[in-house]
């Protein structure tokens, strides 16, 4: 009797072990064609980690338990995932750095050095379209699942989604320069949707997938952007806090707006025919008042923003609260932050909607 509760403790543990081991191996099944026919003969799935049913390198397969089926079947799609990320995380989705030369306001001839960068990071939902729970078994009280997904049919859906968003940017570049604001924001629009392009190519990549090489000239794009926006809106700051200044001239550049050092110029439009350019003027201030405490200080902090080009208010925000924080240092640079999410970012992007037309005014 001892003996054969000592198998099953023993053949408990092992189960265990074995689900774990074909959970890590699920990272070589895309990657190690030398494992692409290997089965263990008389293993049971919920052991192996594999099925006859779904050979690899169509199937991908990961094993799941829990005491529970849900538990079972969400540790399985989990694994699952984690064969997609880990494939996806390791392909480089840093855009490309843009540079311009400002005529405002800046020394002659210095380069300016605009970077956009973005490190995307997938969602897990994201790879488990299609997905299917393809078996389920209980042994001992313990529930396994077998999370199965078809990977010729996700590379068919991801190069769908990528030629899309191709046909989506040629879309929006098409616009002729002769449009003027129109054109502009379509070289926006068509920039911004860079990243779920990169997106697109890395998930294929996940796949073994290599996707046709973009021949587009994003930087010449960019610098076609940022001659339209500096010759029609360029944007002058003040603000009364230097740290908040500096946050808010980030987040307009992030949102591929010129900004301008100095005095703001402005052309008069003498000529015939020519359009006047009107500086944005962006004035931003922060207030922000301490109180000690017995548990830390309170930070009381109002801050607001506003756009105004010419006689028009383009975009007005503000945003109060506050904090507690025993450090005074910590506690100036989470209201910076707080300040930044809730009234800087959304500010700039609204203020980027109205110049390129995207918006009423």
């Amino acid at each position: 009797m001892l003996l054969i509760t000592a198998a099953i403790n023993v053949w408990g543990v092992c189960a265990r072990l074995s689900a774990l081991f074909a959970a890590s191996s699920l990272f070589l099944l895309l990657g190690c064609s030398g494992l692409a026919g290997a089965e263990d003969e008389g293993a049971p799935w919920y052991l192996s980690g594999k099925d006859r049913a779904y050979p690899s390198p169509r199937y991908v397969v990961a094993l799941g338990y829990g005491d529970n089926v849900r538990d079972a079947d969400d540790m399985a799609r989990g694994e699952l995932t984690k064969v997609f990320s880990a494939r996806v995380t390791s392909v480089s989705l840093e855009m490309d750095s843009f540079r311009q030369r400002s005529g405002f306001g800046a020394r002659d001839g210095e380069e300016r050095r605009f970077e956009a960068r973005s490190f995307t990071r997938v969602k897990g939902s994201a790879f488990l379209e299609g997905a299917v729970i393809a078996r389920r078994a209980e042994v001992e009280g313990v529930k396994y699942s077998l999370a199965v997904l078809d990977v010729n049919a996700l590379k068919a859906r991801w190069s769908a989604e990528l030629s899309d968003i191709d046909e989506l940017i040629d879309a929006r570049l098409s616009v002729p320069a002769s449009k003027g604001r129109a054109r502009a924001a379509g070289i926006a629009a068509g920039l911004r949707m860079l990243e779920q392009r990169r997106v697109a190519e890395a998930k294929l990549r996940a796949l073994g997938v290599r996707p046709a090489a973009d021949a587009r000239d994003y930087d010449s794009l960019f610098r076609e952007l940022q001659r339209w926006l500096g010759g029609n809106s360029p944007i002058w700051v003040t603000c009364n806090d230097s740290s908040a200044g500096r946050l808010l001239v980030d987040a307009l550049r992030a949102q591929w707006m010129v900004v301008v050092d100095g005095t703001p110029l402005v052309d008069e439009g003498t000529e015939e025919g020519k359009t006047p350019v009107e500086v944005v003027l962006v004035e931003a201030r922060l207030d922000v008042e301490q109180k000690s405490g017995k548990d830390g200080i309170e930070f009381l902090y109002s801050g607001e923003v506003s756009a105004v080009q010419g006689k028009a208010v383009l975009v007005q925000k503000r945003h109060s609260g506050r904090i507690y924080h025993p450090s005074e240092k910590l506690g100036s640079e989470k209201v910076l932050l707080e300040v930044e999410k809730r009234l800087l970012e959304p500010f700039a992007e609204e203020l980027a909607m109205r110049v390129l037309g995207l918006a009423e005014r």
